[in-house]
């Protein structure tokens, strides 16, 4: 814990077509303390889900992902977990809805 609150796992959920292919930004800039950076992210997504490039930076997580092989009505959790230059280790999930 640090002196913005808990250090808990955050979820977003979103409700998005199947012709979609956009970036989903994670930002953790109001979660870090400050000095603190992200160092390490991996992820773990779900077959009908195409992550089609990532990236981060200091705060930000990127992924660029596609739904066009993702089934219509299904919903699909895509996690980031990352660890920080002063080892604090976390996730992050995006729940997409597909329509």
């Amino acid at each position: 814990m640090h002196g913005k609150g808990l250090w808990i796992m955050a979820t977003c959920s979103y409700i998005q077509r199947k012709v979609s292919s956009l970036d989903y930004a994670i930002n953790l800039a109001e979660w870090l303390p400050a000095g603190d950076t992200l160092s390490v992210v991996t992820y773990n997504v779900p077959s009908g889900i195409t992550k089609v490039s990532d990236s981060f930076t200091a705060t930000v997580i990127t992924m660029w992902l596609s739904l066009s092989a993702a089934t219509v009505g299904q919903s699909y959790t895509i996690t980031a977990t990352y660890m920080t230059a002063m080892g604090r280790i976390d996730e992050h999930n995006i729940i997409i809805t597909v329509i």
